[in-house]
């Protein structure tokens, strides 16, 4: 049984012959010669590796099931100026996730969802479907009101619920759910639940979440409802008053993907330099990442074996896969960055997001919102394109202060998303239930200035 820990075995190699199979796309065979190895008298590191490798099968036999024909057909259905010679262009670009399944090219199951915001112009022939924001609490609203006044501070009100669907559900039996909820920070506080399934436990982890373990119920909802503070400051952007000494606390490894490879530490070369000031170095990173890195959708995390080099590699990654390579690239080049995560929040919706930070002295913990920095390059707002570099706005739920570490109580079981905490989890005394078996809602119940 995996448990949180062993995905840290991530780092270690594969046999020549499981590695081969996979890269041809031969799954089934793999998952055989995977069974047969674990059957022979293997040292525990090894046998950990393999049976986290025989899960990560798993989920690319789930997860990439999309034929050529099926991906133009979708993308033709959304946008009928689409051609084939613009999916091929697309795929030689490198835009579409595409592996081999026994010989034949699948997409990544949300490929068609990938294209349409990173590859919009192409699909369109140029016209594009942008909608300009015009809320009060919008993004660049609270932006602007940030400059102006040095900060903003807003209250948010949401509802988070899980459940397993009918075919999952085990009526009577043992269950353990799950929940993000806000962290304390230095940023956000004063959480206040007021109302939640019976017998919730509140935890101070690193990825803090309210837990249900009970006795699971026919028609059961596990839920949380509450309100929090988020408040963010503004911080120009000064180089000139960067103190020449900088602290040297998160700045190293931290495996199985934040690792300093040949080809990042070649590329934190080429980005940063020699340049002597902190801040500037964390800029040039922001600005190669956002300027340079497409944004994407992701196949699981836990099929990729080093999520910042694969975005250096393929020049596309999704909010946290740019986040990964931004903090790996500024502990490259000296500058202290860590994690953060949690939901992105918009009048009504909220949405799974990820960020980095990063200390630089005078100021102290600055934000790089690596997704929403590219948006804004690409979109030709220079100034949202700056403000993302340092700034973030208090839109955010933190539910995450560190990335792949353990609940509290900790799961059995390998969860959904072994690194992150932005969704819920479920799991039984005998097994752990996988997305398709989650239910979910996610309520953005109203925000209001402080």
């Amino acid at each position: 049984m995996l448990c949180a820990e062993d995905i840290r075995s991530l780092a270690f190699g594969l046999p020549e012959g499981i590695r081969s199979l996979r890269e041809a796309g031969y799954i089934d065979r793999e998952l055989a010669a995977i069974d047969d190895l674990l059957g022979r008298d293997l040292p525990q590191a090894l046998r950990t590796r393999l049976t986290l490798e025989r899960e990560i099968a798993l989920r690319l036999t789930r997860d990439y099931t999309t034929s050529y024909e099926a991906l133009l057909s979708r993308l033709q259905s959304r946008f009928p100026a689409c051609t084939a010679d613009d999916l091929d262009r697309l795929i030689a670009d490198g835009r579409a996730d595409w592996r081999l399944r026994d010989g034949k090219i699948r997409f990544q199951n949300d490929c068609a969802d990938s294209l349409e915001i990173n590859a919009l112009p192409v699909l369109t022939h140029g016209e594009g479907r942008h909608e300009p924001e015009d809320d009060p609490l919008g993004a660049r609203a609270c932006a602007a009101k940030m400059r102006e006044n040095g900060r903003l501070a807003l209250r948010h009100r949401l509802r988070h619920s899980v459940w397993p669907s009918d075919e999952a559900r085990q009526p009577g039996a043992r269950i353990l759910v799950h929940i993000p909820m806000p962290a304390e920070t230095d940023t956000q506080g004063n959480l206040r639940i007021l109302d939640a399934a019976p017998g919730g436990f509140l935890s101070d982890a690193a990825q803090r979440t309210i837990s249900f373990d009970t006795v699971d119920r026919p028609g059961q909802v596990y839920f949380a409802e509450y309100t929090f503070d988020a408040v963010q400051r503004y911080v120009p952007f000064a180089p000139e008053a960067v103190c020449a000494e900088q602290p040297d606390a998160f700045c190293g490894e931290e495996y199985p993907h934040i690792r300093f490879t040949p080809y990042l530490r070649a590329l934190a070369q080429e980005i940063a330099g020699t340049e002597p000031n902190a801040l500037l170095r964390a800029r040039r990173i922001y600005d190669f990442i956002t300027k340079r890195v497409a944004y994407s959708y992701m196949p699981d995390y836990l099929v990729i074996e080093n999520l910042p080099e694969y975005a250096a590699m393929n020049l596309r990654g999704d909010c946290g896969v740019q986040a990964l390579l931004f903090i790996t690239l500024c502990r490259i080049a000296g500058i202290g960055a860590v994690w953060q995560s949690g939901l992105s929040l918009r009048p009504g919706r909220a949405g799974s997001h990820d960020w980095a930070r990063y200390y630089v002295a005078p100021f102290g913990w600055l934000y790089a919102d690596l997704s929403c920095g590219g948006d804004a390059w690409r979109e030709g707002d220079a100034a949202m394109h700056d403000f993302y570099s340092r700034c973030t706005v208090p839109l955010r739920m933190i539910a995450n202060n560190a990335f792949g570490t353990p609940f509290d109580p900790p799961k059995r079981y390998l969860r959904i998303d072994p690194f992150d905490s932005q969704t819920g989890e479920i799991e039984y005394e005998n097994r752990g239930l996988c997305a398709a078996e989650r239910r979910l809602r996610r309520e953005n119940l109203g925000s209001e200035p402080l």
